[in-house]
């Protein structure tokens, strides 16, 4: 899921080059890319993803620890 999350993560906010500990914030992110990050992470993992989810926890590595009991994977 890590992947998913970090390529998501790397398309929003036009970084190529972001890592699993790099945080959204100080790589530009704010409220409007988060809301649009948050609607693809909805469409692409099935999870329900709110912002604050996204504003608690602004790295990679943390947002997929918090959603990873939510996400079933086949």
């Amino acid at each position: 899921m890590s992947e998913i999350l970090l390529r998501l993560w790397r398309e929003s906010l036009g970084v190529a080059d972001a890592g699993p500990d790099d945080d959204f914030f100080e790589l530009g992110g704010d409220s409007l890319v988060a809301t649009q990050l948050v609607a693809r992470l909805r469409e692409e993992l099935g999870v329900a993803v709110t912002l604050l989810t996204v504003f608690e926890n602004p790295t990679v590595a943390e947002l997929a620890l918090e959603l990873e009991p939510a996400v079933v994977t086949p």
